[in-house]
């Protein structure tokens, strides 16, 4: 779609518009589970940026449009089994930030440092461990600044975290990704009490915390059981929310609910019972769909509970 020559005026204004157009049907075609058509959009979008980039690539105007719908881009690609292209969306968002960096620093490293969390997380899904720790460490850093300035910024650190936690398990290395999750929890509670919550996926750490709540149950020390209740609680909270809204995760709610009464038995609390009770209710309500990890841990919660326990469960 190269063009000859300057462009007029009446023409960037087209194509300012076009791309505008563009960016907006593709936001909705994501949001209403269409990844294909948002991936079309999303293609013209960033083909008439392109154009308007090459006729002024001095504008940082454009430069800062370009780098926001590369950024788009490289979170519905994933959707459709195309990451290796997703890191190089992202990778060249990464460019275009950094340049305009020094023009604008309190606008532009928030969103540096965003696109960095996620290409770390790309990198991860992709199998490179070494550029998912690099780009993942760098948001972190970025964001843990710019939060000690200003607690404005602190759900940012909170995400940042949990993209790191998020690539080090994709990476399989669970114990390395106990700090970042554990701070990522601490962050979001704190988020939570100053009412910082805007921008921040309660399903997502949800599923961070139901992770980090089973890393902890497998331990056998009292000290981790505690953590990992208190993790399994969380994600009960967030993960219930989700749920209530329409979003999704009923098979990971009732794992959490699961989770959180296996800590409790192993720690002695007689509460552990209603915890399956409950948990089985909603299996009965919600049937199949559920998945059969859900089953299984109701199994095994089942099993933990006394004898006594289960007879009188079972004729709940």
């Amino acid at each position: 779609m190269a063009e000859q020559g300057p462009m007029s005026p009446q023409r960037r204004g087209e194509l300012e518009e076009r791309v505008d157009r563009l960016g907006r049907q593709a936001h909705l075609a994501r949001i209403a589970g269409r990844p294909a058509e948002a991936e079309r959009f999303s293609a013209e979008e960033l083909e008439a940026l392109d154009v308007l980039h090459a006729s002024r690539p001095w504008d940082e105007y454009t430069q800062q449009v370009l780098a926001g719908a590369l950024y788009n881009r490289s979170a519905l690609l994933p959707d459709l089994g195309r990451t290796d292209e997703a890191v190089a969306a992202a990778a060249r968002s990464v460019a275009l930030y950094e340049r305009l960096l020094a023009a604008d620093p309190g606008r532009i490293a928030p969103r540096l440092a965003d696109v960095r969390g996620r290409l770390g997380l790309l990198h991860a899904r992709s199998g490179d461990a070494a550029a998912a720790e690099e780009h993942g460490a760098r948001a972190v850093e970025a964001y843990r600044d710019m939060a000690a300035r200003d607690p404005r910024l602190r759900p940012g650190l909170a995400r940042a975290l949990k993209q790191l936690a998020t690539a080090r398990f994709e990476c399989d290395e669970p114990d390395r990704a106990l700090h970042p999750a554990r701070e990522a929890l601490e962050t979001y509670r704190r988020c939570d009490v100053a009412d910082l919550l805007e921008g921040l996926d309660r399903g997502e750490f949800g599923m961070l915390a139901l992770r980090v709540a089973d890393l902890l149950a497998e331990r056998t020390d009292h000290d981790r059981t505690g953590e990992a209740l208190a993790a399994a609680d969380d994600a009960v909270t967030q993960l219930s929310h989700h749920v209530r809204n329409g979003n999704g995760g009923h098979g990971p709610l009732i794992r959490a609910m699961c989770v959180k009464g296996l800590c409790k038995a192993a720690l002695g609390d007689p509460t552990a019972e209603q915890e399956y009770v409950d948990a089985r209710f909603l299996a009965d309500t919600w049937g199949i769909g559920i998945g059969a990890a859900a089953y299984d841990r109701l199994a095994e919660l089942a099993e933990a509970l006394p004898p006594a326990a289960r007879d009188d469960s079972a004729a709940t």
